[in-house]
Order: C-alpha cells, then sequence, then structure tokens
C-alpha cells in the first residue's frame, strides 16, 4: 500500500507490545467523554483481534503496565483521545 511503511518482523513484534503496556493501566478519556481501560486479559485480546491472529494469551503480560509510547499517545492524541491524569 502507497505511503503506509514497511515493518521488519521486531516492529511487528515491539509495536503491539507497546499498544499492550499503553492501554493496561491506563485510563484513555474519549473525544465524547467516555472513559476506557483494559484489564491484563482483554488487552490481550484487543491484540490478537487487531492482528487477526492468535489470542490473548500470545499477548498477555507481554510488556509493562502503563507505559505509553510516544507514537501511541501522540496517534491517539490527533483523533481527539488523552491519557486522563490522576
Amino acid at each position: 500500500m502507497e505511503g503506509v511503511p514497511a515493518f521488519t518482523p521486531l516492529q511487528n513484534w515491539k509495536r503491539p507490545t507497546q499498544l499492550w503496556s499503553a492501554i493496561t493501566g491506563v485510563e484513555w478519556v474519549s473525544p465524547g467523554g467516555g472513559v476506557v481501560t483494559y484489564p491484563l486479559r482483554k488487552a490481550g485480546e484487543v491484540i490478537a483481534w487487531i492482528r487477526e491472529e492468535g489470542d490473548y494469551l500470545d499477548w498477555y503480560c507481554c510488556g509493562p503496565q502503563a507505559q505509553v509510547a510516544p507514537w501511541i499517545e501522540e496517534t491517539l492524541k490527533a483523533e481527539g483521545w488523552a491519557r486522563r491524569t490522576q
């Protein structure tokens, strides 16, 4: 696809792990004001669903909790999402 960067195998593993870390233990506020957060297992299910392969066990506890990579925060912010701060 034009405009979509090709990812190396390491990036194919690293990015989902970073996403898992960003949605566990973090509360995200949607543009409409709803709050979304995921427990460990559900976060694994989300990653498996996005990748269309495997199940939650493939991604369960695959990274540190509540650590948001800058690229994820920037991407969500561009869509109107914000990390809830305590």
